[in-house]
């Protein structure tokens, strides 16, 4: 029989004393999973190993586009770019801070796009008390799974979620009724925030999914009794309003406009036509920018691709992060004009 070389014996030695401590480790480790998980429920137990393999996803503490846009739409790309169906997606909300019905809503259509892609979603709430109440009692969680505090489960804040191919008249003018009753204190039809909120979803129907009728749009509305204020957030995760221009235009005009906020500004003010010379009828961004001007609402902002016009502001800016859709949000307070109301 070979001896073995002293050195060697020594490696082997080694080897199979380290290799003992590992399976100490793995049988310590085991041990203290079971203890972990001891008293919960077989969904509680399904929820933790599901968990241990997603992607975690951490928004920026301040969840708003108005505050944060560039933040915000980075890590709603990368939720975007999640392709691996065998990972789930894990977001995690316990550090937000601040968040606003437009960005729940935006971060609702996010979701749903990951799910139509065959991808689950799980999360976390955030851990600040007003910040969790706002999202439990915004209509987030008739779409997600979750539980919510019984003090947040009754709420007049809405988000409805629709194919693309719907235009809901008759759950928006419910809407409009009980927005109008924050604001003035009496149901009242508002008709030209009725007729807007049927335009953009006639333009989500129409030119924002040109390939796909898989994607939804997101409408939310949030109630501030105290100051008398409703507040709106409509988003489509679409093309975007500066692509579909692109295509229905089928020219390229860099002597016409002089970049992409020139470009989306003159749509809004339904210029389109006579700065190209073509027959162009695109008349759902000026009817929505007249209703603006008429001061039927207030604060309004637009995103779409890299583009972020605040109306109220005189503020435009080109992003570094394109949202790839289209968002927007305006106020309806007592400062408006109710054009229509009894209508």
């Amino acid at each position: 029989m070979k001896k073995i070389r002293p050195k060697l014996k020594h490696f082997l030695i080694l080897q199979q004393s380290q290799k003992h401590q590992k399976n100490i480790d793995y049988k310590n480790w085991k041990r203290d999973k079971n203890k972990q998980n001891q008293g919960l429920s077989v969904n509680q137990k399904k929820w933790l190993k599901g968990v241990s393999n997603s992607d975690v996803f951490r928004p920026p503490n301040i969840f708003s586009l108005r505050e944060n846009a560039e933040l915000v739409l980075r890590f709603l790309n990368q939720l975007k770019n999640h392709q691996n169906k065998n990972r789930e997606v894990y977001i995690n909300l316990v550090g937000v801070k601040t968040i606003t019905n437009g960005s729940i809503a935006i971060l609702l259509s996010v979701i749903q796009e990951l799910n139509n892609k065959g991808i689950r979603v799980r999360g976390k709430k955030p851990k600040d008390k007003e910040t969790k109440k706002i999202i439990e009692k915004s209509g987030f969680f008739n779409y997600v799974i979750g539980f919510i505090d019984e003090e947040n489960s009754v709420s007049p804040d809405t988000i409805i979620t629709k194919g693309v191919e719907v235009v809901e008249q008759e759950s928006t003018a419910k809407i409009v009724l009980q927005a109008m009753k924050t604001v003035t204190g009496v149901e009242n039809r508002n008709q030209p925030i009725q007729g807007m909120l049927v335009e953009l979803m006639a333009n989500s129907v129409n030119h924002a999914y040109p390939n796909s009728r898989k994607k939804k749009w997101v409408l939310s509305v949030n109630h501030d009794d105290i100051n008398k204020k409703a507040s709106f957030a409509f988003v489509d995760n679409g093309v975007g309003i500066i692509k579909t221009l692109n295509l229905t235009l089928s020219q390229k005009f860099e002597k016409v406009f002089n970049g992409n906020i020139d470009l989306l500004n003159t749509a809004f003010e339904g210029k389109i036509g006579s700065r190209t010379g073509l027959t162009y009828r695109g008349r759902g961004l000026p009817s929505v920018f007249n209703k603006y001007k008429q001061n039927c609402f207030k604060d309004f902002v637009v995103i779409t691709n890299n583009v972020f016009i605040d109306f109220q502001n005189n503020k435009s800016i080109l992003l570094e992060n394109s949202f790839h859709g289209t968002f927007y949000y305006w106020e309806l307070n007592q400062d408006c004009e109710y054009y229509g109301k009894n209508a």
